[in-house]
């Protein structure tokens, strides 16, 4: 009989150091793995940029003015960016897509133009006399003062020199 209590025990022993080495340490993995992913993931948040926000840029056009032919305008129910106006957007925190115009004349239609936001590459167009729309979400919603350029490179390669650069901004105000 004592040999049957004692084994009954040593299997209920082994079950249980069974469960909790088995289903314990899996879990305590999983949380401690999710944890380490948790900080790292915070630690990347946390760290400082890159040496400028400008190396993360597709083109920084701070040293260009307007040249080359043509004219780009931005225009929504405010206005115009004629004369070096600004227009408005209004937009909230569940505003995840908007779009504004633009017209351009006298471009350039045989060569690929580049719209930038921010200096983030937008799209690829072939502008000449044309109207259109872009697409602004993420940063270019965020409240402040965005700039739009449109540049063409000499024989569409964006290593080459700029021919023509034409620059517009629109201002994001809270609705």
């Amino acid at each position: 009989m004592k040999k049957k209590i004692v084994c009954a025990f040593m299997v209920c022993a082994l079950s249980l150091g069974c469960l909790t080495a088995c289903g314990g340490n899996d879990s305590g993995n999983e949380s401690q793995s999710d944890t380490i992913t948790n900080q790292n993931d915070s630690t990347d948040a946390d760290a400082p940029a890159a040496d400028d926000d400008e190396s993360q840029k597709d083109f920084v056009g701070d040293a260009y003015s307007d040249t080359g032919e043509g004219t780009f305008l931005l225009v929504n129910s405010s206005g115009t960016t004629e004369n070096g106006n600004v227009i408005v957007v209004y937009a909230d925190a569940n505003t995840t897509l908007m779009q504004i115009g633009y017209e351009t004349s006298g471009i350039n239609g045989g060569s690929l133009s580049h719209i930038y936001i921010d200096g983030m590459l937008s799209t690829k167009e072939q502008l000449g006399d044309s109207q259109g729309s872009l697409d602004l979400s993420g940063d270019s919603l965020s409240t402040g003062t965005h700039k739009v350029e449109v540049v063409q490179y000499d024989g569409d390669n964006t290593d080459s020199t700029v021919t023509m650069y034409k620059a517009a901004s629109y201002d994001v105000k809270e609705k």
